[in-house]
C-alpha cells in the first residue's frame, strides 16, 4: 500500500474514559511518510511517539462508533504536514486508521488561493482606473467643447 497503516489499542483510565493509545503495529507506508521507525513507535503511546501532551486525534478516535469509519483531513503542526485520514474501529479495544500525505496539495490549493485574491486585487484596481479615465476624458471632452 502506499498509505500509511497504523493499528492502535485504547488506553483508559481507572473509570474507563479514553486517555491516549498505543500504537501496536505499522506498515512500510507509515514509517516513509513520517519518517519513523517501526520499531520506534510500535508499544508505545500517541502521546509520546509524537511528542505532544495528548495523543493526536484522541477525540475524533474515540467517538467512533460500532462498524462507523470516519475520514477527516487535518494539519498535524509537529510534522508541518497535512494529513487525510480514515479511521475505524478495529478489534475490541482498538482502531486503525489509514491516511497520506496530502501537504503538496494543500500547498497547492493555497498558492492558487492567494493568486485568485491577488488577480482580483489586480482587476479592481484596473476596473477602477478604467473607470477614472473614462470620467477624465469625460470631464476634458466638457471643457474642451466650444462655449455657445
Amino acid at each position: 500500500m502506499i498509505e500509511g497503516v497504523a493499528l492502535h489499542q485504547y488506553v483508559r483510565d481507572p473509570k474507563g474514559k479514553i486517555v491516549n493509545y498505543i500504537i501496536e503495529n505499522v506498515n512500510p507506508a507509515f514509517e516513509s511518510i513520517l519518517k519513523m521507525k517501526k520499531e520506534n513507535v510500535v508499544g508505545r503511546q500517541g502521546a509520546d511517539v509524537y511528542g505532544v501532551l495528548e495523543a493526536p486525534y484522541l477525540r475524533e478516535y474515540s467517538d467512533l462508533k460500532k462498524g462507523e469509519p470516519r475520514r477527516f483531513e487535518v494539519f498535524f503542526k509537529p510534522l508541518d504536514k497535512y494529513f487525510f485520514i480514515s479511521v475505524s474501529p478495529w478489534g475490541n479495544n482498538g482502531f486503525a486508521t489509514i491516511f497520506f500525505d496530502v501537504t503538496e496539495r494543500k500547498k497547492t490549493e493555497e498558492e492558487l488561493l492567494t493568486n485568485n485574491k491577488n488577480l482580483e486585487k489586480m482587476n479592481s484596481l484596473m476596473v477602477d482606473r478604467e473607470l477614472r479615465m473614462v470620467e477624465l476624458k469625460a470631464e476634458l471632452k466638457k471643457y474642451n467643447s466650444p462655449v455657445k
